[in-house]
């Protein structure tokens, strides 16, 4: 068993291996079923000789390709990026406050 770094402060959601709690579950479901097409692919090669090996080679690159994918693309839409602000500052008088006002 691995161990899973699991982070939750007050203000941050809470994140499983980089990936936000929703995209996290996502991303299981989709390494679920790619699993299964694997392992239903292996019963077919194995109990049908005319399907090719390339072809199971290529179902399960495929496989490999779309979690890996997906878990990339999660963790990347799960970090905060800050909001930069223009170096532009803009000073407002009681003045500028009263003519606004008025």
């Amino acid at each position: 068993m691995s161990d899973f770094k699991v982070k939750k402060g007050l203000e941050k959601p809470l994140k499983i291996q980089g990936m936000l709690m929703n995209y996290f579950y996502s991303w299981l479901v989709a390494s679920g079923v790619g699993v299964i097409i694997v392992i239903m692919k292996i019963m077919q090669f194995s109990r049908n000789s005319n399907v090719s090996f390339m072809s199971f080679v290529l179902v399960v690159i495929f496989v490999v390709g779309v979690v890996l994918g997906l878990k990339f693309y999660f963790v990347y839409k799960s970090k905060f990026r800050k909001i930069k602000f223009g170096k532009l500052k803009t000073v407002v008088s009681n003045v500028d406050i009263m003519n606004v006002l008025k």
